[in-house]
Protein backbone atom coordinates (compact mmCIF):
# COMPACT_ATOMS: atom_id res chain seq x y z
CA UNK A 1 0.00 0.00 0.00
CA UNK A 2 1.55 3.06 -0.98
CA UNK A 3 -0.04 6.76 1.18
CA UNK A 4 -0.31 8.65 -1.84
CA UNK A 5 -1.92 5.66 -3.92
CA UNK A 6 -5.91 6.79 -5.08
CA UNK A 7 -8.37 4.40 -5.91
CA UNK A 8 -11.41 4.92 -7.52
CA UNK A 9 -14.72 2.73 -7.97
CA UNK A 10 -17.56 3.62 -10.42
CA UNK A 11 -20.47 1.62 -10.48
CA UNK A 12 -22.15 2.58 -13.89
CA UNK A 13 -26.53 1.89 -13.57
CA UNK A 14 -26.25 2.42 -9.66
CA UNK A 15 -29.80 2.74 -10.24
CA UNK A 16 -31.09 -0.29 -12.36
CA UNK A 17 -28.83 -2.93 -10.40
CA UNK A 18 -31.06 -5.98 -9.18
CA UNK A 19 -31.40 -7.47 -5.47
CA UNK A 20 -31.47 -10.98 -4.51
CA UNK A 21 -35.00 -11.10 -3.50
CA UNK A 22 -36.02 -9.37 -6.99
CA UNK A 23 -34.16 -12.35 -9.10
CA UNK A 24 -36.13 -14.62 -6.33
CA UNK A 25 -39.68 -12.92 -7.43
CA UNK A 26 -38.63 -13.17 -11.27
CA UNK A 27 -37.44 -17.19 -10.57
CA UNK A 28 -41.16 -17.88 -9.14
CA UNK A 29 -42.87 -15.80 -11.59
CA UNK A 30 -44.52 -13.87 -8.87
CA UNK A 31 -46.36 -10.65 -9.77
CA UNK A 32 -44.84 -8.75 -7.00
CA UNK A 33 -42.80 -5.90 -6.53
CA UNK A 34 -39.25 -5.83 -4.73
CA UNK A 35 -39.09 -3.36 -2.02
CA UNK A 36 -36.15 -4.71 -0.62
CA UNK A 37 -33.64 -2.75 -3.57
CA UNK A 38 -33.54 0.73 -1.13
CA UNK A 39 -33.62 -0.75 2.43
CA UNK A 40 -30.16 -3.11 0.83
CA UNK A 41 -28.84 -0.28 -0.66
CA UNK A 42 -29.22 2.25 2.18
CA UNK A 43 -27.37 -0.95 4.44
CA UNK A 44 -24.73 -0.88 1.60
CA UNK A 45 -23.69 2.50 1.61
CA UNK A 46 -23.58 2.76 5.11
CA UNK A 47 -21.73 -0.34 6.11
CA UNK A 48 -18.73 0.84 3.34
CA UNK A 49 -18.88 4.29 3.53
CA UNK A 50 -16.59 5.05 6.46
CA UNK A 51 -14.51 2.53 5.32
CA UNK A 52 -14.10 4.29 1.92
CA UNK A 53 -13.05 7.31 3.48
CA UNK A 54 -10.72 5.70 5.62
CA UNK A 55 -8.89 4.08 2.67
CA UNK A 56 -9.47 7.32 0.29
CA UNK A 57 -11.46 5.73 -2.19
CA UNK A 58 -13.61 7.37 -4.25
CA UNK A 59 -16.84 6.16 -4.88
CA UNK A 60 -18.91 7.09 -7.79
CA UNK A 61 -22.28 5.65 -8.29
CA UNK A 62 -23.85 6.72 -11.62
CA UNK A 63 -27.60 6.29 -11.52
CA UNK A 64 -29.98 7.35 -14.54
CA UNK A 65 -32.84 10.71 -14.06
CA UNK A 66 -36.27 9.58 -14.89
CA UNK A 67 -39.38 12.74 -15.36
CA UNK A 68 -41.28 13.27 -12.50
CA UNK A 69 -43.99 14.05 -14.42
CA UNK A 70 -47.49 16.24 -13.42
CA UNK A 71 -44.96 18.29 -10.34
CA UNK A 72 -45.32 21.96 -10.19
CA UNK A 73 -42.20 22.67 -7.40
CA UNK A 74 -39.34 21.14 -6.89
CA UNK A 75 -37.26 18.43 -8.84
CA UNK A 76 -38.85 17.72 -12.60
CA UNK A 77 -36.03 14.84 -12.59
CA UNK A 78 -35.62 12.59 -10.15
CA UNK A 79 -33.18 9.54 -9.99
CA UNK A 80 -34.50 6.02 -10.93
CA UNK A 81 -35.67 3.37 -7.75
CA UNK A 82 -33.17 2.38 -4.83
CA UNK A 83 -34.81 5.35 -2.25
CA UNK A 84 -32.87 8.21 -1.42
CA UNK A 85 -30.47 6.80 0.34
CA UNK A 86 -27.34 7.45 -2.20
CA UNK A 87 -28.64 10.97 -2.87
CA UNK A 88 -28.17 11.81 1.37
CA UNK A 89 -24.98 10.26 1.72
CA UNK A 90 -23.22 11.89 -1.23
CA UNK A 91 -20.79 14.62 -0.57
CA UNK A 92 -21.19 15.24 -4.31
CA UNK A 93 -24.03 15.38 -6.58
CA UNK A 94 -23.69 16.02 -10.52
CA UNK A 95 -26.19 16.20 -13.15
CA UNK A 96 -24.67 15.55 -16.75
CA UNK A 97 -26.05 16.17 -19.89
CA UNK A 98 -25.18 17.76 -23.43
CA UNK A 99 -26.34 21.08 -24.30
CA UNK A 100 -24.28 22.18 -28.04
CA UNK A 101 -23.12 19.77 -30.56
CA UNK A 102 -19.62 20.54 -31.98
CA UNK A 103 -18.83 19.83 -35.52
CA UNK A 104 -15.61 20.52 -37.73
CA UNK A 105 -15.33 23.35 -40.66
CA UNK A 106 -17.30 20.49 -43.08
CA UNK A 107 -19.97 20.60 -40.35
CA UNK A 108 -19.59 16.86 -39.52
CA UNK A 109 -20.50 16.44 -35.62
CA UNK A 110 -17.09 15.82 -34.09
CA UNK A 111 -18.05 16.14 -30.23
CA UNK A 112 -20.64 18.33 -27.64
CA UNK A 113 -20.66 20.24 -24.83
CA UNK A 114 -21.17 18.26 -21.72
CA UNK A 115 -22.48 20.25 -18.85
CA UNK A 116 -22.26 19.53 -14.99
CA UNK A 117 -24.29 21.05 -12.32
CA UNK A 118 -24.01 20.65 -8.97
CA UNK A 119 -26.75 19.21 -7.76
CA UNK A 120 -25.62 19.46 -3.88
CA UNK A 121 -22.49 19.95 -3.13
CA UNK A 122 -21.27 19.86 0.92
CA UNK A 123 -18.35 22.60 0.78
CA UNK A 124 -20.09 25.47 -1.66
CA UNK A 125 -21.58 26.06 -5.10
CA UNK A 126 -25.24 24.62 -5.44
CA UNK A 127 -26.81 24.91 -8.29
CA UNK A 128 -23.55 25.83 -10.37
CA UNK A 129 -22.97 24.68 -13.93
CA UNK A 130 -19.75 24.14 -15.58
CA UNK A 131 -19.08 23.05 -18.91
CA UNK A 132 -16.53 21.44 -21.07
CA UNK A 133 -15.98 20.32 -24.65
CA UNK A 134 -15.27 16.55 -25.26
CA UNK A 135 -14.25 15.50 -28.77
CA UNK A 136 -15.49 12.06 -29.88
CA UNK A 137 -13.58 12.54 -33.50
CA UNK A 138 -10.33 14.91 -34.35
CA UNK A 139 -6.80 15.46 -33.37
CA UNK A 140 -7.61 15.09 -29.65
CA UNK A 141 -10.46 12.94 -28.36
CA UNK A 142 -11.63 13.43 -25.03
CA UNK A 143 -12.55 16.45 -22.68
CA UNK A 144 -10.60 19.58 -23.90
CA UNK A 145 -8.81 20.59 -20.69
CA UNK A 146 -9.13 24.31 -21.71
CA UNK A 147 -12.96 24.47 -22.31
CA UNK A 148 -14.75 26.90 -20.36
CA UNK A 149 -12.02 28.85 -19.32
CA UNK A 150 -13.15 31.75 -21.25
CA UNK A 151 -16.65 31.63 -19.68
CA UNK A 152 -14.99 31.33 -16.08
CA UNK A 153 -12.84 34.49 -16.62
CA UNK A 154 -16.04 36.67 -17.76
CA UNK A 155 -17.40 35.58 -14.90
CA UNK A 156 -14.81 36.54 -12.01
CA UNK A 157 -14.07 39.97 -14.14
CA UNK A 158 -10.55 38.89 -15.31
CA UNK A 159 -11.46 39.75 -18.72
CA UNK A 160 -14.84 41.18 -20.85
CA UNK A 161 -16.00 40.10 -24.79
CA UNK A 162 -15.20 42.42 -27.00
CA UNK A 163 -16.17 42.93 -30.50
CA UNK A 164 -12.89 44.68 -31.70
CA UNK A 165 -10.47 42.69 -33.56
CA UNK A 166 -6.78 42.07 -32.32
CA UNK A 167 -4.44 44.08 -33.62
CA UNK A 168 -6.15 46.69 -34.33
Amino acid sequence: KKDDSKITIIVDSWSILSSKHEKEIIEKEKDAKDMSKAVAARTLLRAVSSSLEELGITLILVMHVTQNIGVMFGEKEVPASHGNAALFMASLRLQLYSSQEIKDKKERPIGFTLNLKTKKNRIVYKNKTAGVNMYFAGDTPGINKYSGLIDLGREWDLWEVSTKEIGA
